[in-house]
């Protein structure tokens, strides 16, 4: 859900642009992309159901870490907005006893 701002969601080929209070459902395995419209930041809520895709970004993470890099796509993608210094915090959600 977008809470400001305004993003381009391509979603299994069809194309609409969302701004604050609208939803995208992107449904299983269909490809899909997004991008910032505008000058305005978004901020935006993002649920994914089943649970896990926290363990791809925890295993992207430390990846750039080894790599000794801060940019997701290291190094190879176009310039964007100076890092966010909260985009490798991913709280470990599992339970101690595992």
């Amino acid at each position: 859900m977008v809470i400001a701002g305004k993003m381009k969601w391509i979603v299994g080929g069809e194309t609409d642009t969302i701004g604050p209070g609208d939803l995208v459902y992107i449904p299983p395995d269909t490809s899909h992309t997004a991008e910032v419209v505008g000058d305005e930041p978004v901020h935006a809520i993002m649920l994914y159901e089943p649970g896990g895709y926290e363990i791809g970004l925890r295993q992207r993470a430390a990846a750039r870490r080894e790599r000794g890099s801060t940019d997701p796509a290291g190094g190879q993608s176009r310039p964007r907005r100076p890092p966010n210094p909260y985009a490798d915090f991913i709280p470990d959600a599992r339970p101690a006893d595992r």
